[in-house]
């Protein structure tokens, strides 16, 4: 997902867990190296070829250690605390099993849980990145996502829109058959109008011509 996220929003930049960044915190300073972290749109960019970024990330994400329980305390309590005193705005825990997959914002200093909506995270530093967190497990092909709206704003965004062109010309097509067929219908009941009235004609020239004939038989003239 952050793959295609990043094909549309160029200002974010991904940075892999080779690349460090320098904390300072209560205990001193550290430098840690996330699995995964962003820097957002608005943020200090990385140039160069650098190895430890001269700033805070604004999204560390971590993918749990599970092996033995002082890598997941290491993951969910100690780099949590870390990075809340270094003031990365958002710290994303991903749990292959899902027991500790967690979503945190800092508020004041604290990390809080994001709330998903409707099983839908939302980041707040990333603009427009959004997800639903059964796909971080079902791991749907990208092409399955576009009619879901939570990620309209990037996934599969030219298909998306050749999609809708798709859809529009189809719905364009269709308004135009049916605008033919009421036309066709209009001209239908024109001609069976046309058809009535010169039946109707017909039959008052019969009358008047068997009237003006009978007038006749009875010595009548009719002017």
């Amino acid at each position: 997902m952050l793959n295609e996220y990043m094909t549309i929003e160029k200002n974010v930049q991904a940075v892999s867990s080779e690349i460090g960044f320098r904390m300072a915190i209560v205990s001193g300073i550290k430098i840690r190296k996330p699995d995964l972290a962003l820097i957002g749109t608005t943020s200090l960019k990385m140039t160069g070829p650098e190895r430890t970024y001269n700033a805070i990330f604004d999204l560390c994400i971590e993918f749990l250690s599970d092996r033995i329980k002082s890598e997941i305390v290491r993951d969910t309590v100690q780099k949590k605390r870390e990075y809340a005193q270094a003031g990365v705005k958002e710290y994303f825990i991903l749990d292959r099993k899902g027991n500790h997959t967690h979503f945190f914002r800092l508020n004041n200093g604290q990390y809080e849980p994001i709330k998903p909506v409707d099983g839908v995270i939302q980041s707040d530093v990333l603009p427009n990145f959004q997800f639903r967190i059964e796909h971080l497990y079902s791991r749907p092909e990208m092409s399955e996502l576009i009619n879901d709206p939570v990620y309209k704003h990037y996934v599969k965004v030219d298909l998306q829109k050749a999609e809708k062109r798709i859809e529009a010309e189809k719905r364009k097509a269709e308004a135009e058959r049916k605008r033919a067929d009421e036309e066709k219908k209009n001209a239908e009941a024109q001609r069976k109008r046309a058809d009535e009235e010169k039946k109707n004609a017909e039959a008052q020239r019969i009358k008047v011509l068997a009237l003006q004939k009978k007038l006749a038989e009875l010595g009548i003239s009719v002017e």
